[in-house]
This record gives C-alpha cells, structure tokens and sequence, in this order.
C-alpha cells in the first residue's frame, strides 16, 4: 500500500475502494477468528480476509445487503481490490474502522442513552456490555433502525475475552461518538474492569462485578 493510500485511511478518515470512499455503520467482532465490517454503502461489495497470527483470526468486509463472500483462503484479497493496511494486526485494524466510524456522517450521533432508552437495555448499572436474549438483540437492532440516518456505530462483542487490546486502544485514543459494546457476557478486561459510558466516551468502568442477562 502507498504512502498516499494509508494517509487516505488515517488521515482522512474514509475506507477507500474503487469508485471512491464508504462509510461505516457497525463494526462486528465475531468470536477469536474473524471480524465483519458493515458498510453503510450497500454497493461495497469486498472482502478482506488476512492471517493474523498476533490477534488471531481473518479480518472479513462485507456490504450491507448481500452478506459476505465466503470459502476465501486466509491472506487473500478478493472483490474490488481491497487493499489492507500493511503492517496492521487484526486488532488495529479494528481500532481504525472504529476511528472511521467516529469520522463519517453529517446528521447528529445518537448517545447511548439514545440507544439503551430506544431498545428498553437500560438501567444497566452503567454498564456498556449487555448480555443479549434474542428479543433484547430485536429491540436494540429496531432502536438501531429508529436512530438513523444518524451515523451509529455499534460493536459486538461476541466473546467477552476477545483481544483485549482492542479495547485498550480505543481508550487510549480516546475514541468519541456512540460506539455500543454489547456481548453475551460482560466485557471484562484485567479482571474486574469493564466498561461504562460518561457522555459520548468509552470508559473504564473498575467496579467490579457482571451485568445481567
């Protein structure tokens, strides 16, 4: 990748492809092997799917209608010539597409209140990790749907002890907007932290402790 393309994806704050830049909407951590990214865009098409021996797993994209190309090999790069960041673990690349995500979009982002309240997953001590039954996942995929056209980012945590890491450095980077962390079980990092939305901010949240299901 040049120079100018990796400016483009940091600098800029846009996912290049060819016929120019898409928008991200949600970001999807599956399980320790792969991670989905859904495209506002519903004609970006492509998948990445790459090796990652420091972070486990293949990195997949995917547009928002059709799903994702599948039987891929691992480290191929198929479907309009998706070009990843060289040098990036799996894990940094989910940092940018949250980075991204943050950087898109005109219309105002909801807040997690928004979100919790539309979805009826409030009350949650604070708690960003919510443990989802499949009607609580419909309410929050339908308060989701209410929220838009607003740019709301949501990520899924399907495995509360999935790379860390991913976590310590959107804190670190003081990663802003509405950015939801749900899971199966709480999102606990180092023992009892987990985390805790304050305004539009992702937190650490020490008080120790699971959420309910």
């Amino acid at each position: 990748m040049t120079r100018e393309r990796d400016a483009l994806l940091w600098g800029e704050g846009q996912l290049w492809q060819p016929g120019g830049p898409v928008s991200l909407t949600e970001l999807t951590l599956v399980g320790k092997e792969r991670a989905v990214l859904v495209l506002e865009d519903p004609g970006a098409f492509f998948e990445l799917a790459r090796g990652d021996t420091e972070a486990g797993g293949a990195l997949r994209v995917r547009g928002a209608r059709l799903g994702t190309l599948e039987g891929r090999a691992m480290g191929a790069v198929a479907a309009r010539d998706f070009e990843p960041v060289e040098g990036l673990t799996v894990a940094e690349h989910l940092v940018l597409a949250v980075r991204l995500a943050r950087r898109v979009g005109s219309a105002p982002v909801p807040s997690f209140a928004d979100v919790l309240r539309a979805s009826g997953l409030e009350g949650r001590d604070g708690a960003v990790a919510v443990d989802l039954s499949p009607r609580a996942r419909a309410r929050l995929e339908l308060a989701m749907a209410l929220v838009r056209p607003a740019v709301a980012r949501l990520l899924w945590v399907e495995d509360a002890d999935v790379v860390p890491e991913v976590f310590d450095r959107v804190l670190r980077e003081s990663i802003g907007g509405a950015v939801l962390v749900v899971g199966r079980r709480p999102v606990e990092v180092s023992g009892a932290v987990r985390f805790a939305v304050q305004g539009s901010r992702l937190t650490r949240a020490t008080r120790p402790g699971r959420g309910s299901s």
